[in-house]
């Protein structure tokens, strides 16, 4: 069976190729439908990479860190935007979350949406996140904040890379100035 698009075919988006199941084919804009074992290996690094991220998730979720160690490379790299520099290695990775829980001990994170590549070595999942500060704010470079009790929420987006069935590395973006707000530590809406 042959299948053909109508219309002008499209230029394949950058970094996409082989979304959909489906290659660039050499021609601008032309596709063609990926090889049976193609398919095979796209969907087996995706389902990797997919249960690496949901078993990272329920750890963290649990706050049980040594089942975040677990899934951690040796020489984890990780960046938050309120820390001064990238967290290396799993030790110094697995002490973060430590702050972290005991900043939030009742943090959670809600996967809305995650999206990979096809290799799928590198995902980018959409999060909400929600807690309630009931211990310092403590990052090196900065003043402590001790705990308003108030509970905060918002969206943010994890980019994670594995290698090797571990995380390799991970970024953290979200509105740390709406996570102020909240806590009554800036101006504007509460």
């Amino acid at each position: 069976m042959v299948l053909r698009a109508r219309g002008p075919a499209l230029p394949p988006a950058k970094g996409l190729s082989g979304f959909g199941g489906l290659r660039p084919c050499g021609r601008r804009g032309a596709v063609r439908p990926l090889a049976l074992g193609e398919l095979k290996i796209v969907a087996q690094q995706t389902m990797n990479a997919a249960k690496l991220t949901e078993g990272m998730f329920k750890a963290i979720n649990s706050h049980d860190l040594a089942g975040i160690g677990k899934f951690l490379a040796d020489d984890v790299q990780a960046w938050d935007p309120l820390m001064p520099a990238p967290i290396k290695g799993r030790k110094a990775v697995e002490e973060y979350f430590r702050g972290q829980f005991r900043t939030f001990p009742d943090a959670n994170i809600k996967v809305l949406n995650h999206i990979e590549n096809p290799a799928g070595d590198t995902v980018a999942t959409e999060m909400e996140w929600t807690g309630t500060q009931r211990g310092p704010i403590e990052n090196p470079g900065m003043p402590t904040i001790p705990p308003t009790n108030k509970r905060v929420s918002g969206k943010g987006v994890i980019v994670g890379r594995a290698r090797n069935g571990k995380v390799a590395s991970f970024s953290v973006y979200y509105d740390t100035g709406s996570m102020m707000q909240q806590l009554g530590l800036m101006p504007g809406a509460q």
